[in-house]
Formats: C-alpha cells, sequence, structure tokens
C-alpha cells in the first residue's frame, strides 16, 4: 500500500476507482487489508459500488468467512447498490461450492422478497446442489416459488 500512502501523502485525493484498484490488489492473501481499504473508502466519503463488494464477498468467501460476505450483501443493498446476475453467481456459487447449499437457498428467498432478484438468474448451481445434497424436495420447492419468475439454466 506504498502508493495509498504516498498519494495521500501528495495530497492526491483517491476516488471509487482508485480504491477498488487498491481492494483488488489485496485479494491474494491481503484480506485484512483489502477491508482496511474498504473502510477508509467509506471514511473518505467515497461510496462503494458494485465492483468493491464484489471482491470482497469473493475475497471472504475464499477465506472462509461466509457471514461476512453474505453481510456484505446486505450492507450492498443498504447502500443502495443494485444486484446483479454476477452479485447472485458469487453470493450462491460460492455458498454453494462449501456445502452451505440450505444457507444459500434461503439468501436468494430473503433477497428476492426484498426485490432484489434480477429477471434472468441462473439459478441451476442451487438446484444442482440441493439434487446433489438429496434434497430434491427443497429443489422443487424452490423451483416451484419461482415459477412465475423469470430464471434460466445457462
Amino acid at each position: 500500500m506504498a502508493v495509498y500512502a504516498k498519494m495521500i501523502k501528495d495530497r492526491v485525493k483517491p476516488d471509487v476507482f482508485i480504491f477498488n484498484t487498491l481492494i483488488r490488489s489485496c485479494r491474494n492473501s491481503l484480506f485484512g487489508l483489502a477491508l482496511e481499504m474498504f473502510k477508509e473508502m467509506k471514511d473518505k466519503g467515497r461510496s462503494p459500488n458494485v465492483f468493491s463488494f464484489h471482491t470482497l464477498i469473493k475475497g471472504s468467501f475464499r477465506e472462509r468467512k461466509f457471514e461476512e460476505g453474505t453481510g456484505m450483501a446486505y450492507e450492498m443493498l443498504e447502500l443502495g447498490c443494485q444486484f446483479s446476475n454476477v452479485t447472485y453467481e458469487i453470493l450462491v456459487d460460492g455458498l454453494c461450492r462449501e456445502g452451505r447449499v440450505l444457507e444459500a437457498c434461503d439468501f436468494l428467498i430473503d433477497f428476492s422478497g426484498k426485490g432484489a432478484l434480477p429477471n434472468g438468474f441462473d439459478c441451476f448451481c442451487l438446484i444442482e446442489a440441493l439434487c446433489g445434497e438429496e434434497n430434491v424436495g427443497r429443489a422443487l420447492e424452490f423451483v416451484d416459488g419461482y415459477g412465475g419468475k423469470e430464471m434460466h439454466q445457462a
């Protein structure tokens, strides 16, 4: 973070794009530093965007800090950042890969109840994971619950 220190020393005011670049540069084994940069960005009055959150959610899952990652998703909505298909893919795939399939399902249901489900979201990985855990009943409930929603398989 020598670059950031130099910017501050030279009185350069980093914008959200600079902060996102700094956060992304911390993603491999420097997750704590990425979180510090995120806090610094907010403290400096810069609003995080969807890319800020995507990077941090991926990083938290990589570090196996799932509550922190899903908490970021809630913060994302609180700050008015719109969820995209990519947001859902990061969250659902990240949870499913770690065997947190029911948590991923509950997460989707909760967020879609908040009106945050994007059109055309691909929930195939979730349904596949539910079936793989011999939870076909829950998979069918999920599909039935979203029968009227626009979803597709990749």
